[in-house]
């Protein structure tokens, strides 16, 4: 289905930004996703959504 994709030549650039993205994605899910005593409320929601426009 998707094997045009594999014919796709990668950059050096991406070589490098690839993988830490994918390392950021990991480390940032398992913090996310620790155990609480208390559900998501407001602020855990706006704290997220700062995270993610000072990483991007």
């Amino acid at each position: 289905m998707m094997v045009f994709l594999l014919k796709r030549k990668i950059p050096w650039e991406e070589s490098i930004s690839i993988p830490f993205a994918f390392a950021l994605y990991f480390i940032s899910y398992t913090l996310f996703v620790l155990p609480v005593n208390h559900p998501i409320d407001m602020p855990d929601y706006f704290l997220s959504l700062y995270l993610l426009q000072v990483v991007s």
